[in-house]
């Protein structure tokens, strides 16, 4: 339910070939399903024509003729239904093509979402350990000053923060890849 990925899914949507092709080949299928089908149906043709005949000084004559004709192919074998049935399957197969074009691409834009709000909140972590362990250095440090604390202890917790604050900053650093990258 997060608006930003929804959005994100539909852009991909509206610029992807593949969708695009995927469509396209559920549109021919359908042509040749539409075609299949009218190979069942009755065929009528009809024929129109008018002939004028005469000369100077004679009578003309106009003769018209016109013409119906029926034919309907009896489907003995099933040719006709078969061939239809199959055209459907294709239909079928190419509007599943098409949704698994759509789930598939929807599942790689929202793993890429994921792994790019993954790595932020990653950095906000990274960035909050660092204040935690910037607290415990300088209290550290006071406790080392006043002869509580071994000096020793004072450099494990200069250590620690050394390393906490180049885990946030390689963490900040591939967010900002990240970042860049789904740009």
């Amino acid at each position: 339910n997060d608006a930003a990925l929804t959005q994100f899914i539909a852009w991909a949507e509206a610029g992807s070939p593949t969708l695009t092709q995927a469509w396209a080949s559920i549109e021919k299928a359908r042509a040749t399903l539409t075609t299949t089908r009218a190979g069942a149906l009755p065929t009528l043709s009809a024929s129109g024509s008018a002939t004028r005949s005469g000369g100077t000084g004679t009578a003309s004559t106009t003769t018209r003729s016109a013409g119906l004709d029926a034919s309907w192919e009896i489907d003995l074998f099933g040719r006709v239904r078969r061939n239809a049935e199959a055209a459907n399957a294709r239909v079928e197969a190419r509007e599943a093509d098409w949704h698994d074009a759509r789930v598939s691409l929807a599942a790689e834009v929202a793993d890429t979402y994921v792994q790019y709000r993954a790595c932020g909140l990653l950095a906000d972590a990274y960035e909050r350990e660092l204040t935690s362990v910037t607290k415990t250095e300088a209290t550290t440090a006071t406790m080392v000053q006043a002869g509580f604390t071994a000096p020793s202890d004072g450099a494990l917790a200069r250590a620690s923060l050394a390393s906490s604050r180049s885990t946030a900053i390689n963490q900040r650093a591939q967010d900002r890849k990240s970042t860049r990258l789904n740009s």
